[in-house]
């Protein structure tokens, strides 16, 4: 296996197989820090839109403070998995495989704008109630941490299945590209009340980092297969494409095979849900009537971070 920097830190990259080509890596790499940038920013903006519909004068501090600790820390995780995989040689191929196919699950989950929207509903729910119960800044900053951490684990853990399929340069230039795109996106939302079209841009990343769900579950499959945890049934006539995890193999195939159907299945579903209306349109009326007072809101607060 090749080695190779992509981390400041030297993480280690093993390449399993024939790599992504350059564009697609490049492509993954963007999509996975813009998307979960985004995340993160929408989540930052709407606790400090709660924390300044309580009136207490803190304002967005807190919010911005617990922020940076979480992406600090996202960092530090970064490096303390990357040194884990690089003192354990012998069980690598295992590793690696068991990340790749975490991270096709997450990837899934995140990807699927019906199931995340839902989830992502609950979450917001339960870290504007904290917010509104929080009796300190240092509270404040915590649901903040809480918040952006968890977009911070997500985004190594898919930088690191991710290390495993595609060279350096290419990762490194979609996360750079991608890093200076989010700076844009939060001076545009914070400072001028710029309004993302979430459902079109998270749609469109969505897709993308789909199909590096499919290479990661053929990918990982292969691997474990390598380190002797899954049997190899080999497929005569087949052709080996390591680049998008296609492996001449029943236990590859079957993998990549699960989340095609998983893919058909939520664009029937998103297909049949098409055109109902979820939200009467008084309701949705006063709710965008919300979004955009607390986005107002946020934005003059956020002169006096």
């Amino acid at each position: 296996m090749l080695r190779l920097s992509l981390t400041v830190l030297d993480l280690p990259l093993l390449l399993a197989g024939d790599p992504l080509a350059a564009w697609a890596a490049f492509l993954q790499s963007f999509g996975i820090i813009l998307r979960e940038g985004v995340e993160a920013l929408l989540i930052c903006t709407a606790l400090a839109a709660a924390a300044i519909r309580r009136g207490d004068g803190r304002g967005p501090r807190p919010i911005a403070w617990g922020a940076a600790a979480a992406i600090l820390l996202s960092l530090g995780t970064a490096f303390l998995v990357s040194r884990v995989i690089e003192l354990s040689p012998a069980d690598q191929e295992a590793i690696e495989g068991v990340t790749m196919l975490l991270a096709a699950a997450v990837l899934f989950y995140v990807s699927y704008w019906l199931l995340s929207k839902l989830e992502v509903a609950r979450w917001m729910k339960y870290l504007q109630e904290r917010v509104e119960g929080a009796g300190s800044q240092w509270a404040l900053a915590s649901v903040a941490f809480l918040a952006v951490y968890r977009e911070g684990v997500e985004t190594v853990l898919f930088y690191q299945a991710l290390s495993g399929v595609a060279e350096a340069v290419p990762i490194w230039g979609g996360l750079l590209a991608g890093s200076l795109a989010l700076v844009v996106l939060g001076i545009a939302v914070l400072r001028f009340g710029l309004r993302l079209p979430i459902k079109p841009l998270f749609g469109i990343t969505g897709a993308l980092l789909y199909s590096l769900a499919v290479v990661f579950a053929g990918q990982g499959v292969h691997e474990l297969q390598e380190a002797r945890w899954i049997s190899e049934t080999p497929l005569a006539g087949l052709p080996r494409i390591g680049a998008v995890g296609l492996y001449p193999t029943v236990e590859t195939l079957i993998a990549q095979g699960v989340f095609i159907v998983l893919a058909l299945a939520a664009g029937a579903v998103l297909w049949s849900r098409r055109g109902r209306t979820v939200v009467p349109g008084a309701k949705a009326a006063r709710s965008e009537a919300a979004r955009s007072e607390a986005g107002a809101s946020v934005a003059a607060a956020a002169q006096e971070i």
